[in-house]
């Protein structure tokens, strides 16, 4: 799903994608984790919003499903590769 919004820094439309699957069925338990967000407040660095949570999955299976995704695109997406190069720096 993309969504335009106007950018507060920059002051442009930008483009968000929202990639949320609800039919994934979890070959390991899934975990609850905070959301993480970059919104703080410039005077005190608190967060903007109030601390929510979500159900994911682990990052084991997130990094297996993305090799998954490698091996089995008729073309493949660099996207994929970023993200487990990401996770694998992190």
């Amino acid at each position: 799903m993309k969504r335009q919004y106007i950018s507060a820094i920059t002051n442009t439309e930008q483009t968000i994608l929202f990639d949320i699957k609800t039919y994934v069925s979890f070959s390991r338990t899934p975990v609850i984790l905070p959301i993480q967000d970059v919104f703080n407040d410039v005077l005190t660095g608190a967060p903007l919003f109030s601390q929510t949570t979500i159900k994911c999955m682990s990052l084991e299976e997130a990094m297996a499903e993305k090799m998954r995704a490698t091996l089995t695109r008729n073309i493949p997406a660099i996207r994929d590769f970023y993200d487990i190069r990401y996770a694998q720096k992190k």
